[in-house]
């Protein structure tokens, strides 16, 4: 759920020695780069730590073997909702939201993890308009969330949101 990304996009500058891939051959997420399709400059690593959240424990193993392999195992952590820690919050989290779980089950899920946001924090996510994007926004903004449409193409909004009375 939150940070993937980055470490897709880690994975397409740094490989371990003798450029193997890792676990399963593949980049992870796809190799996805991060938003706008940069690259780090001349091959350096963003600074910050990643935490990554599923609650799918396979995800979490693989995303993990991904990351020592690459070499980021200082720097990226993966693991379940419950492994978070509870005083743990987050600059940023990037997310595509499980629409499909049910609205109250969606809102339960916003109202935890957007808390954690730090004061000047924001949370991107993807949420496709026919799931219900335009009125996730409304609702956002009505929790004290303001959110912001950043972008919109073929069915999707990229919605960023901030917490009341930032400055972002």
């Amino acid at each position: 759920m939150i940070g993937l990304a980055i470490c897709a996009a880690w994975s397409r500058q740094a490989r371990p020695a003798g450029g193997a891939r890792p676990a399963g051959g593949a980049r992870p997420a796809g190799g996805a780069r991060p938003a706008g399709g940069a690259r780090p400059a001349g091959g350096a690593r963003p600074a910050g730590t990643v935490t990554a959240v599923d609650v799918n424990r396979r995800a979490v193993l693989l995303a993990n073997e991904n990351a020592a392999a690459l070499g980021l195992a200082d720097r990226f952590a993966a693991m379940t909702p419950e492994e978070v820690p509870a005083d743990a919050t987050f600059d940023e989290i990037w997310s595509n939201p499980p629409i499909r779980i049910g609205k109250a089950a969606l809102h339960d899920l916003l109202l935890t993890w957007l808390p954690r946001l730090t004061p000047e924090g924001r949370a991107t996510m993807v949420v496709g308009k026919n799931l219900g994007a335009d009125s996730l926004q409304r609702w956002l903004g009505e929790q004290g969330y303001p959110t912001a449409r950043l972008a919109s193409a073929k069915g999707f909004r990229v919605l960023e949101t901030r917490r009341a009375g930032s400055d972002g």
